[in-house]
């Protein structure tokens, strides 16, 4: 295949041929034609092709003809396109003839381009490998740093690179890690494939050192390449195994949210044993009353996770979510897990973002009522991800509607609800105790140092 093509074009052509015209790979060679393998120069005269080099696929160089070359450049009639920029040459020097077929060096020709606002000198070295010529451009040479850290969790830019005589410089990423980055070709910009997870790092050595290689390659093939080093730090973050209560973290509610909430919140309902939470509903001394597990501290972006085994009695919902809202002295925002007692086979995925809810419902394919199983969800600027055991089973990315951005409580709770069917049957006090047992809770937050 080709891999770089200077189209040097005969110009003032009646036939209209301009720099952006194609040449095919099969190319005309006065009577015959020869397929190009590697890197070539071709002119153009009288809409016959000839090529003035060619790297063969054995790495061979060959040189048919390269007078005509001068005498159409002294007459000003000859350009040069490289990278979507026609050049006119007004003189061509230095072309070496006796290149043949097992030089590695075909020397190099010089022009002077004109026409594009200022006169500029350069050079393009004729080898298989690019690069030399007029040394009056000099290579880039990088200004960016070769060591940068960036948290854990992080999208987007990660490091800039940056050259100086960077105008029309390309950019490209390799090195040991190179593969988990991407770069932009033109600005530099580079970030990883997937966000690092500093507990699980990718680097080849496992440390959360991340060794990457940047190369910087301006238009007439000069290129110049820096080795960085980008150290992946850790977030903050909590698990909390509930073999006890943790008033450091956590509260009990102990109030009465009425209306569809047919129980009240009693701290006693939630009791600790065996390594996890138990929340009870139940009647006590006449009273339906649950309970109810709130964070004192609230939490915005990052990553939520909660192992639980539901409750299955009709009319009860097994609840794990962030919540904000006008007791708390902010508009309403809120991310959902609801397990209806109504049918545990499913679950109910929902945001609420201004007061203006976005549900989905999920069939879980499994009973959460018979098993614990983990539910998480991942909450970014841009989206809201949920995971039952790892596996992603919803994303939202605010099509539906602007998602949450204002941190709130982390809640855990069971309740029994009246006066919302369809949406879950009224809740029989004769049913019995209903449980919702919980073996840990975690956060990981996105915010370090700020939000991404």
């Amino acid at each position: 295949m080709v891999k770089n093509i200077f189209s040097v074009l005969k110009g003032n052509s009646k036939k209209g041929i301009h720099d952006s015209d194609k040449i095919p790979l099969g190319v005309t060679l006065g009577k015959g034609k020869k397929d190009v393998e590697e890197d070539a120069i071709f002119y153009q005269e009288d809409f016959d092709i000839s090529v003035i080099g060619v790297n063969d696929a054995e790495g061979g160089y060959s040189i048919p003809s390269i007078s005509d070359l001068s005498r159409y450049a002294d007459k000003g009639e000859v350009f040069v396109s490289t990278n979507g920029q026609k050049m006119m040459i007004g003189s061509v020097t230095g072309i070496q003839e006796s290149a043949v077929a097992t030089s590695t060096s075909w020397g190099a020709f010089t022009w002077t381009a004109v026409g594009l606002g200022a006169a500029v000198g350069g050079g393009i070295a004729l080898s298989g490998g690019g690069g030399g010529g007029d040394t009056s451009t000099p290579a880039p040479v990088f200004t960016s740093s070769s060591t940068v850290s960036t948290p854990e969790n992080t999208r987007g830019s990660v490091y800039d690179a940056t050259a100086d005589n960077d105008i029309g410089v390309s950019y490209t990423i390799g090195g040991a890690d190179g593969t988990l980055f991407t770069i932009d070709v033109h600005s530099g910009a580079v970030s990883f494939n997937t966000a690092p997870d500093f507990e699980n790092p990718l680097d080849s050595g496992s440390d959360n050192t991340y060794t990457f290689t940047v190369t910087a390659i301006n238009t007439i093939g000069q290129s110049s390449s820096a080795i960085v080093e980008l150290a992946v730090t850790d977030c903050p973050d909590w698990s909390d195994p509930l073999d006890t209560f943790d008033d450091a973290v956590w509260d009990k509610s102990a109030w009465a949210n009425g209306g569809m909430f047919a129980s009240d919140w009693d701290p006693n309902q939630i009791a600790f044993s065996q390594g996890e939470m138990t929340i009870t509903l139940d009647t006590v001394d006449g009273n339906l009353v649950s309970g109810e597990y709130r964070t004192d501290a609230t939490y915005g972006y990052g990553f939520y996770e909660i192992s639980l085994q539901a409750s299955d009695v009709p009319g009860t919902i097994n609840g794990f979510f962030t919540y904000t809202g006008v007791s708390e002295g902010t508009q309403h925002d809120e991310i959902d897990f609801e397990i209806k007692g109504d049918d545990p086979t499913k679950v109910q995925l929902n945001y609420w973002t201004n007061d203006v809810e976005h549900p989905t419902v999920i069939d879980l394919g499994f009973d959460a009522s018979a098993a614990f199983h983990s539910y998480s969800f991942a909450w970014r600027e841009d989206q809201l991800d949920w995971y039952v055991d790892g596996a992603l089973i919803h994303t939202e990315d605010g099509s539906r509607g602007a998602l949450p951005s204002v941190p709130g409580n982390i809640f855990i709770n069971l309740w029994a609800s009246q006066g919302v069917e369809p949406w879950s049957s009224d809740y029989v006090d004769t049913s019995g105790p209903a449980y919702l047992r919980v073996d840990y809770v975690s956060n990981e937050t996105y915010l370090c140092p700020s939000v991404i």
